[in-house]
């Protein structure tokens, strides 16, 4: 009876000992890109980006929910970016008044991630092509893309990372987010996607190098202001090209979205080593 005593004691402090020995569950931040004002890109079914932003991350915040992950969006369909002056103090960049209230919806996502010190930072879109590539009506709506676009090129996925000694936070993280990345193309390609291969053909600009054309891996260098500023790995996902008849119609089938979403979620799983 003594000893029953004794270990009902002692029962609460071993718990809170083992509890306070548990991993901490790192944290994810998952951007949907662009807003219904800055939509983004246009497809050839005449869908803004945005909306098919908003319809993955809707699918992943479900498929994460459901896994118990800890993550946080910065913004859905229906609810705005924080915009909170105090978030200015977590980006690399030094913003002035005037430049923070004509990009803070740009530079608010990474500094909620930042601020929260996320242990990752994953921005969905979806990708457009060059001008030159686009076949377009009379009264300028999107068709398709030329063919010769399709014979040169593979219309499909691709992730961008970050590298540039200019921003030391980007070096310092480039191997995690490398890691990333190529633990996601893997699964992308398992579900069948394949890499989009023209992110090069920009005449006139380096800001896009690739890292690994198989795997569809780009280096955007400091162009992306939500790579360059973050402080934990990042990536920019484009999920697909909606100018593309054939690509957006395999994007925008629930097939897609319910794959995607499983294939980010167990990224995260093995990223994170869990």
């Amino acid at each position: 009876m003594t000893l029953m005593r004794n270990l009902i004691k002692i029962l609460p402090i071993f718990l809170l000992a083992l509890s306070a020995c548990a991993p901490t569950r790192p944290l994810t931040v998952i951007d949907a890109g662009h807003t219904p004002t800055d939509y983004g890109a246009v497809s050839c079914t005449n869908k803004i980006e945005v909306e098919y932003n908003d319809d993955l991350v809707a699918g992943i915040s479900s498929e994460l929910t459901r896994r118990n992950k800890k993550f946080i969006l910065t913004r859905t369909k229906y609810n705005d970016i924080n915009h909170a002056d105090k978030l200015r103090q977590y980006l690399i960049d030094s913003l002035d008044d005037e430049k923070w209230e004509k990009y803070k919806d740009l530079y608010s996502r990474i500094a909620l991630a930042n601020e929260k010190q996320a242990g990752l930072f994953i921005s969905i879109h979806h990708d457009s092509v060059q001008e030159h590539h686009l076949l377009r009506t009379d009264d300028g709506k999107i068709i398709d893309v030329r063919d010769d676009f399709k014979q040169q090129f593979n219309p499909g996925y691709s992730i961008y990372i970050a590298s540039d000694p200019k921003y030391p936070n980007t070096e310092l993280h480039y191997l995690d987010a490398l890691k990333f990345a190529r633990i996601f193309a893997k699964k992308m390609q398992s579900i069948g996607r394949k890499p989009s291969t023209y992110h090069e053909d920009k005449p006139g600009q380096d800001n896009y190098q690739s890292i690994d054309l198989s795997q569809g891996i780009y280096n955007s260098k400091t162009i992306l202001v939500v790579l360059r500023n973050a402080k934990m790995p990042a990536v920019l996902i484009e999920a697909g090209v909606i100018v593309d008849v054939e690509d957006e119609k395999i994007i925008s089938s629930q097939a897609f979205k319910d794959q995607f979403a499983v294939a980010l979620a167990e990224s995260i799983d093995e990223f994170f080593g869990q």
